[in-house]
């Protein structure tokens, strides 16, 4: 549509750059577009939290399409809801309120995905199903005219259990299309089924997935700072 390349689809990367695909209506990967990995991390984006973004915005290439992929805090949301294209980890009602409202007084809609909490771990956040389904069951989300849902995030176990893994992804697929036939029939934009990262994507993809998130994988571990 407006000519940007949509990133983060599915990224696997061969020696010093990163193919971007695109999946097709007949759910095939379609080699959409290369980009040559950067010399220096700091040249490209791959914020996770709100902070980190606010410090890489200035100069970067406006080809890009910003997506916020980690947990955001409700008094963080004012600080990116003037540019961001997509805010994946909404994980409470009142984020999503507070999203609708920030994107109002800029004039747009902004497409978000549910996070859901199918992990082990309790340091995962995310509602779980039955939260999900009462939420948009009994909340008026619908008339949130400033946000988007556009389908649902999760994050799976960090175990060495492929079985595990499997099974929460595969949860989440069944899930997805529970919702899209009871809550998001006529919803062309509810068709996001992002999860996977560096470590499980093939696991992820075979588990119905169109989204993943590739971040170690081609930038190397992350570096935490101190608390």
């Amino acid at each position: 549509g407006d000519g940007k390349p949509e990133l983060g689809t599915i990224s696997p990367f061969h020696g010093n750059s990163l193919t971007i695909y695109h999946l097709d209506e007949h759910d095939n990967y379609v080699p959409q577009w290369k980009l040559p990995l950067p010399e220096k991390e700091t040249e490209m984006l791959h914020a996770t939290w709100c902070c980190e973004l606010l410090g890489k915005i200035d100069g970067l290439d406006p080809r890009y399409d910003i997506h916020l992929i980690g947990r955001l805090q409700t008094n963080k949301v004012k600080y990116i809801a003037p540019f961001v294209a997509m805010i994946h980890a909404v994980d409470s009602y009142h984020l999503l309120e507070e999203i609708n409202r920030q994107a109002l007084k800029n004039g747009r809609t902004i497409p978000v995905l549910l996070q859901i909490h199918v992990a082990k771990e309790e340091t995962k956040f995310g509602f779980s199903f039955e939260e999900c389904t009462d939420m948009l069951s009994n909340r008026p989300w619908r008339e949130l005219q400033g946000v988007e849902i556009s389908g649902l995030m999760c994050i799976a176990s960090n175990t060495e259990d492929t079985e595990q893994v499997k099974a929460e992804f595969h949860s989440m697929n069944t899930y997805f299309g529970q919702l899209k036939d009871t809550f998001f029939a006529h919803s062309t934009a509810f068709a996001r089924r992002s999860w996977g990262m560096s470590d499980d994507w093939p696991l992820a993809l075979a588990a119905g997935s169109n989204m993943v998130r590739i971040g170690s994988h081609i930038f190397g571990p992350r570096t935490y700072p101190n608390p």
